[in-house]
C-alpha cells in the first residue's frame, strides 16, 4: 500500500473543509426577530438584512434575492450574514438593544455588538449593495480623523434634519416604550411611527447623514444642536401629553401620542 495515500486523503479533506468554511461565509442565515439581538452580541462581525415578503412593500420585493446573490458573490471571511423578516412590512417587531430598525429593507452592520452603520435599502444591483455594505464594514481610518465641519455647515437644512433626527430619537423611544407597556396595541403604534418616518424620510436622511458624518472628530459639531432639539421635544412631550422618559405611560397617553406624531 502506498504510504502517501492517507496523506493525500487528509489533504483532500482539509481542502474540502476549507472550501466549506469559505462557502459558509457566503451564505445568508434566516433568523427570527427575537433571536437577532443575542446573535449580534455573540458574534463579532454581523451584517443583517431587514426585509419582508409582503408585496405591499415595493422596495422589499426581490430584496432578499439581491442580498443572497451579493453575499454569494462577495461575502467577506469572518463576517456572518443574516436575514430577518416579518410577514407584514408595517408591523415591525420591537427589537432589544443594540438593534434598532426604522424601515425596510435595510442592511445594517454590527461589529463587537455595536451598530456601525447602514448599507442602505434597495440597491440597483447586488454589486452596488455589497459595495455600500463594505463601506460600513471598513469603518473609519484610524490614522485620519474626519475634519470638523465649519460652523457655516450648520445650514437651515441641516438644522432641520437634526431636529427630525431628535424627533425620531425621542418620539421613537416613547412609542417603543408604549409598545412594551401595552403590547396588545403594538399593531396600532408601529404603523403610525413607520408612517411618520416615511413622511419625513428626506429630513431624517439629512439629519442622520449629518450625525454620522463626523463620528471620528474629537468634538462632534452637531451633537449639541441635536441634544438641544431632543430636550425641546422631550419638554413638549411632557407638557402636551404628560409622557416623561423612564416613567410608564398610561394607555390613554400612549394612544394620544400615536395619534399626534405629526403635531411635533
Amino acid at each position: 500500500m502506498n504510504r502517501l495515500a492517507p496523506l493525500r486523503v487528509l489533504g483532500i479533506l482539509a481542502g474540502l473543509t476549507a472550501s466549506a468554511g469559505a462557502m459558509a461565509e457566503r451564505t445568508v442565515t434566516e433568523l427570527p426577530p427575537q433571536e437577532l439581538p443575542a446573535f449580534v452580541r455573540q458574534h463579532p462581525k454581523v451584517v443583517v438584512q431587514f426585509t419582508s415578503p409582503d408585496t405591499r412593500c415595493g422596495y422589499c420585493v426581490g430584496a432578499d434575492k439581491l442580498f443572497t446573490e451579493g453575499v454569494a458573490q462577495a461575502g467577506v471571511e469572518g463576517w456572518k450574514y443574516v436575514r430577518v423578516q416579518w410577514p407584514r412590512w408595517n408591523e415591525m417587531p420591537t427589537f432589544a438593544l443594540p438593534v434598532t430598525v426604522w424601515g425596510v429593507p435595510d442592511h445594517q452592520v454590527y461589529e463587537g455588538g455595536e451598530y456601525k452603520g447602514s448599507g442602505g435599502g434597495r440597491a440597483k444591483d447586488a454589486a452596488a449593495l455589497m459595495a455600500s455594505i463594505a463601506s460600513k464594514m471598513a469603518g473609519p481610518t484610524p490614522t485620519a480623523a474626519a475634519p470638523t465641519p465649519a460652523s457655516a455647515d450648520m445650514t437651515p437644512e441641516v438644522r432641520n434634519g437634526l431636529r427630525y433626527y431628535a424627533l425620531r430619537k425621542v418620539l421613537g423611544g416613547a412609542v417603543h416604550a408604549c409598545e412594551r407597556q401595552h403590547h396588545d396595541n403594538k399593531p396600532v403604534y408601529a404603523p403610525k411611527l413607520l408612517g411618520w418616518g416615511n413622511l419625513h424620510a428626506a429630513e431624517l436622511k439629512l439629519g442622520t447623514q449629518a450625525m454620522f458624518s463626523t463620528l471620528t472628530a474629537k468634538q462632534h459639531p452637531y451633537m449639541d444642536e441635536m441634544e438641544r432639539q431632543a430636550a425641546l421635544v422631550s419638554e413638549k412631550l411632557a407638557q402636551d401629553l404628560g409622557i416623561v422618559e423612564g416613567k410608564p405611560a398610561p394607555l390613554a397617553q400612549c394612544d394620544r401620542l400615536a395619534d399626534s406624531l405629526n403635531k411635533f
